[in-house]
């Protein structure tokens, strides 16, 4: 689960394999894009571990992969995020930083991708 700036509270469902939005005012609206968890950055797009990959809503809804190729597996250290290979992605969290902490279950591994660089480390 994850609130944005309003007090809205969004909730990844993986077992329903939907991600909903319950408003301040009540009312629940289901997202375009599911995952297994969910961040949000202070700019209010939210992030969701989806498959092999880490996918990016933005505050008007387009969804957008951001992080993995599609592929399981691993491989991308250095290179561009969008290239690289995640092996079942459990969970996601934005630091204050802007930077992405993925925990890359299936490589065993907690990967960081800077969302300003769009790239894993070295």
């Amino acid at each position: 689960m994850a609130l944005d700036a309003a007090g809205n509270l969004y909730v990844a469902d993986s077992g329903n394999q939907r991600t909903q939005v319950l408003s301040t005012s009540g009312t629940v609206a289901t997202l375009a894009a599911n995952g297994r968890d969910i961040a949000l950055d202070p700019t209010g797009n939210l992030y969701l571990t989806a498959g092999a990959q880490i996918l990016e809503v933005a505050p008007a809804g387009a969804v957008s992969p951001r992080t993995g190729d599609g592929s399981y597996l691993f491989r991308g250290n250095g290179g561009q995020a969008t290239s690289a290979r995640l092996n079942a992605p459990v969970a996601v969290a934005v630091s204050t930083d802007d930077a992405l902490y993925i925990a890359d279950q299936g490589n065993l591994r907690v990967r960081v991708r800077s969302t300003l660089k769009a790239r894993f480390p070295h």
